[in-house]
C-alpha cells in the first residue's frame, strides 16, 4: 500500500505589524501632518475662489448702487423741473391778476390826490393871500439840456499875397 503523506501548511507571520508605539505615534503625526496639509491647500484654494466671489458680489452691488443713485437723481430733477414750471406758471398768473388789481387802485389814488390838493389849494389860497404869502408857482416840466460836443473849427488854407 501506499504511504499517505501530509503536507505542512507554513503560515509567515508579517513582522511588526503592532510595533511599538513610538513608530504608530511617529506615523499618526506624519499622517496628521499630510491632512493638514492638504486641508490647508484647500482652504487657500477656497478663500481665493469666495474672495473672487466676494469681489463680484461687491462690485455687483456698487454698480446697482450707482444705477439707482441715477435713476433716483433723474426722477427728482424731473420732478423738480415740474414743479418749478408749475410754480412759474403760477406767479406769472398772480403776477398778472395783482397788476390788474394794482393799475385801477393806483390811478384813483392819484385822481383822488390831485383833487384834494387843488381843494386844499382853491380854500387856502384866500387865506393865505391875506397873510401875505403867495402861491408857488406851478412848476414847469425841466427840460435837460444835451451837452452838445463842441463844433470843431474848419482848418483854413493859407493864401499866399500875390507880389
Amino acid at each position: 500500500m501506499a504511504r499517505k503523506t501530509t503536507s505542512k501548511r507554513v503560515v509567515k507571520s508579517v513582522p511588526g505589524t503592532s510595533g511599538s508605539p513610538s513608530r504608530d505615534f511617529v506615523l499618526a503625526g506624519i499622517g496628521a501632518v499630510s491632512l493638514g496639509r492638504k486641508q490647508a491647500l484647500a482652504s487657500y484654494q477656497n478663500f481665493g475662489q469666495n474672495a473672487a466671489e466676494f469681489g463680484e458680489r461687491v462690485g455687483d452691488s456698487i454698480r446697482s448702487f450707482e444705477t439707482s443713485a441715477k435713476n433716483l437723481r433723474k426722477q427728482a430733477e424731473t420732478k423738480v423741473v415740474k414743479l418749478r414750471k408749475q410754480a412759474e406758471t403760477k406767479v406769472v398768473k398772480l403776477r398778472k391778476q395783482a397788476q390788474a388789481q394794482i393799475v385801477p387802485v393806483q390811478n384813483k389814488v392819484r385822481a383822488v390826490a390831485t383833487e384834494v390838493r387843488a381843494q386844499a389849494e382853491a380854500r387856502l389860497a384866500p387865506v393865505l393871500g391875506r397873510l401875505g404869502i403867495k402861491n408857488a408857482p406851478k412848476k414847469r416840466a425841466v427840460k435837460r439840456t444835451v451837452k452838445r460836443a463842441p463844433v470843431r473849427k474848419t482848418a483854413s488854407k493859407r493864401t499866399r499875397k500875390a507880389a
